[in-house]
């Protein structure tokens, strides 16, 4: 099995991802800038359990070679498992608490 986190690989969520999917001897990949890529302290930790579980690992700024060969089916996409929407949902009531309280008392 074989994941990409696209975004910024300094925060806590790649981090983890990337180290667990070394873990679990995953195909673990992070696409993100050269300046938002995990640190080399997080890369030697997750290397070094790759070598012993067979994970694969890629850190790579590339996009396409990030995503090559991982693919999210229709049945994970709609299953009842899926928290795609959920997410989607409770940003939209984060976004408008942010536009509400910057915008201000009204005139």
């Amino acid at each position: 099995m074989s994941f990409c986190y696209l975004g910024d690989g300094r925060n806590n969520t790649a981090n983890s991802l990337l180290v667990t999917g070394a873990t679990l001897g995953m195909g673990a990949r992070i696409c993100a800038p050269a300046a938002l890529q995990p640190s080399a302290e997080i890369r030697g930790i997750a290397a070094g359990l790759a070598a012993t579980s067979g994970a694969r690992l890629l850190v790579t700024e590339d996009v396409n070679a990030g995503v090559a060969g991982v693919e999210v089916t229709d049945e994970v996409f709609e299953s009842s498992a899926s928290v795609v929407f959920d997410q989607t949902e409770n940003r939209i009531h984060t976004i408008r608490a942010l536009m509400v309280a910057t915008l201000g008392p009204p005139a």
